[in-house]
């Protein structure tokens, strides 16, 4: 892309969703973040390695729809205690939500779960929890507005939607302490050390215990994501590209 801008005497954008490291050695990602590109990033994580290469960008977060993803009703309300995505791609650690959810199911028979996502239901995973494959929007949009709480057990993310979207649904999110979800949800949401599974679980468990907490963080993190509207987020990058020319 950069050679193409640069033959046709035009400026190029880059666009950059992820540190996508595990595509291609690291030397040669942040080569690519050094191309005479405009260069735009949707996560303060990203911004900051972009900036320790020495090179500058525009931060422009992803806007969820409050529209697509409106608010079910209160968490004391909702009957289904936790959803999560469930999926094979192998840093979205499909085995630690599976850990979590039979763990909790495990001390509670009256324990309620849902997961979806592309792939079958994993074959550990307990029988108190259901699992929607290849679920419809509605399907999706469903489970956040019944669950109180969104759980969120990946290794890294650029700018982690499901969450996001469960947020402008009025769940309360349970997360890894990840760049990809503290993007929009530091101080509305619950983090836990990348890859552990108890204390992902405690986290769960403090909410539950703790309607009050966990209604708190949830009418934040709602109010959080009905700060930038897809129209406000389509708007700034708009005038990032142009501001190329």
């Amino acid at each position: 892309m950069a050679e193409v801008a640069r033959r046709q005497s035009i400026p190029g954008s880059y666009f950059i969703q992820h540190y996508e490291d595990w595509s291609a050695p690291k030397e040669f990602i942040d080569a690519t973040w050094k191309l005479p590109l405009k260069k735009i990033v949707i996560a303060p994580w990203l911004r900051d390695h972009m900036v320790s290469l020495g090179e500058s960008c525009d931060l422009i977060p992803n806007g969820i729809d409050s529209e697509e993803f409106p608010p079910g009703p209160g968490t004391v309300e909702r009957t289904v205690d936790v959803c999560a995505m469930i999926s094979d791609v192998p840093w979205k650690r499909a085995d630690l939500v599976v850990q979590v959810l039979n763990g909790l199911a495990a001390k509670d028979p009256e324990f309620r779960a849902v997961t979806f996502g592309t792939c079958e239901r994993p074959a550990l995973l307990n029988s108190q929890v259901e699992h929607l494959q290849n679920p419809s929007k509605d399907q999706i949009r469903n489970s956040y507005q019944s669950a109180r709480i969104y759980l969120c057990a990946s290794d890294a993310e650029g700018w982690h939607l499901p969450p996001a979207e469960a947020m402008s649904s009025g769940c309360a999110v349970v997360s890894t302490d990840i760049g990809g979800v503290r993007a929009y949800a530091d101080g509305t949401a619950l983090f836990s050390p990348v890859g552990d599974g108890g204390a992902l679980m405690s986290s769960i468990e403090r909410l539950l215990d703790d309607p009050a907490l966990c209604a708190s963080l949830a009418a934040k993190g709602m109010a959080a994501m009905r700060e930038n509207t897809p129209v406000k987020a389509a708007s700034k990058f708009q005038g990032a590209v142009l501001r190329s020319f």
